[in-house]
């Protein structure tokens, strides 16, 4: 529904309060309580699992990390309860600073909050990544000279990806070293039905464990 995307987004860079918001709603669900609507509000909020915040506490030793997000009053404290004032502390603690869209007034895509950040830290877009779930932030952000990675939380399509053209290379590699190892009798005379009923398994496993390996590799790079 339109006005209620808009007073969301009004809630969002801190234009009404989280009364204001939550009566905007009740006058679309006029039999819910206000208690109501801030239950069911605060439940599309996931979880944030421990490996996420190991994960940036690992890579904040390396890099400045700053956290620019769309988000509202009534959505962060559920988060801090939720989790804990500790496990809130320990993430915090990952970023040079912390922007929330409800504090700064800007929201993402809009190319305000983006120079907000940029500016306030004097950060060069060129050396800059921003990493983002959305399309549309990501190409705002590229607009403005950002390094951008969108990595997407759900699947969007339904399209079968084939993967780069290094990927393809080294499955047709891992294919032919396959099929060179399952030629071995050929060329050592050992007798096929005892050799593949040993050792098929072994060599299949070990064909996917290097493919594997492989990808995981690329994909932590």
């Amino acid at each position: 529904h339109d006005d209620l995307d808009t007073l969301n987004k009004k809630y969002e860079i801190g234009k009404i309060d989280e009364l204001e918001f939550m009566e905007g709603f009740q006058k679309h669900l006029p039999n819910a309580s206000l208690i109501e609507i801030r239950t069911a509000w605060n439940s599309i909020l996931g979880d944030f699992p421990l490996y996420r915040l190991e994960f940036l506490q690992m890579i904040s030793s390396k890099y400045k990390l700053f956290l620019l997000s769309n988000t509202d009053y009534t959505h962060i404290e559920k988060f801090e309860h939720k989790e804990g004032l500790t496990f809130a502390r320990d993430f915090y603690s990952c970023f040079e600073k912390i922007y929330f869209s409800y504090e700064i007034g800007f929201r993402k895509p809009d190319e305000n909050a983006f120079k907000y950040v940029i500016n306030n830290h004097n950060l060069n877009p060129k050396k800059t990544l921003f990493v983002d779930d959305k399309q549309e932030n990501t190409d705002i952000a590229k607009k403005l000279g950002l390094q951008v990675w969108n990595e997407r939380l759900n699947f969007e399509s339904e399209k079968i990806a084939l993967g780069s053209k290094n990927e393809l290379l080294a499955v047709m590699v891992f294919i032919l070293i396959g099929g060179l190892i399952a030629n071995i009798p050929n060329f050592t005379g050992i007798n096929e039905e005892s050799f593949f009923q040993k050792n098929v398994a072994l060599l299949v496993f070990s064909i996917l464990s290097a493919y594997f390996i492989w990808r995981q590799k690329i994909n932590l790079n």
